[in-house]
């Protein structure tokens, strides 16, 4: 994903240099042999030489739904994130035949960082939009989920750091406090027709990012007796 505008961080964070080279190239280098790059026109050949998705302003989600099959995805602003580790997301979904994969943190999860086996059978969302496709409704829509704490990853947490800000390239902290919980669950929900059977399955799991989400989707501020 390399579509963002980089405001907080004031420049083209993806072009930083990152411990000689710029993020993207760190990046693409982390997932090689078989990358697309998610942006736009202008900016694709700025990157690099290979394929890419133009974004044309829809957003990342929207972009993945043009690949087909085994997916990964990941940030363009994450340098330090290793193929290492990436492999291992998608080894415990493996091992546990889920059809998504997320790191997760105690008070988090890094959906910037998804693992899904086949992207065809997510493609019904592209046909049923009345908001913009978000990066989370493939962990609601995507059948058996599992969420890996990052700690069983990685034992390095500078690999979950982002280049959100300049400061951040100095300081590579991570976004979240690493753990070692493992969750897993079904999710086959649409995303577009919220329901309270979702909401209170993701406060039963204690999953905050996914409870806020429907929330926002059936206009609540709260949701008094569930």
């Amino acid at each position: 994903m390399a579509g963002g505008k980089s405001k907080r961080f004031g420049k083209d964070k993806l072009l930083a240099i990152v411990d000689g080279k710029t993020s993207i190239e760190m990046v693409v280098e982390n997932v090689k042999p078989h990358v697309l790059i998610t942006t736009s026109v202008e900016r694709c050949r700025l990157y690099w030489k290979g394929p890419c998705i133009i974004d044309e302003g829809r957003g990342p989600a929207e972009a993945v739904l043009e690949l087909s099959g085994e997916a990964l995805i990941v940030p363009g602003d994450m340098p330090w994130l290793k193929l290492d580790t990436l492999e291992m997301l998608a080894s415990f979904a493996d091992v546990l035949k889920a059809d998504v994969a997320a790191p997760l943190f105690k008070e988090s999860i890094e959906f910037s960082v998804i693992y899904l086996k086949d992207v065809n059978k997510l493609k019904w969302l592209k046909r049923r939009k009345n908001r913009p496709l978000r990066m989370t409704d493939f962990l609601r829509a995507g059948g058996r989920v599992v969420l890996v704490g990052s700690r069983l990853l990685t034992r390095d947490p500078v690999e979950w750091a982002h280049l959100n800000t300049r400061t951040s390239l100095l300081t590579r902290t991570a976004k979240g406090e690493p753990c070692d919980r493992i969750i897993v669950y079904e999710a086959r929900f649409d995303p577009f027709s919220p329901s309270y059977e979702e909401l209170r399955l993701y406060r039963r799991l204690g999953l905050k990012i996914l409870e806020e989400h429907v929330l926002k989707d059936l206009s609540l501020h709260q949701a008094p007796g569930l």
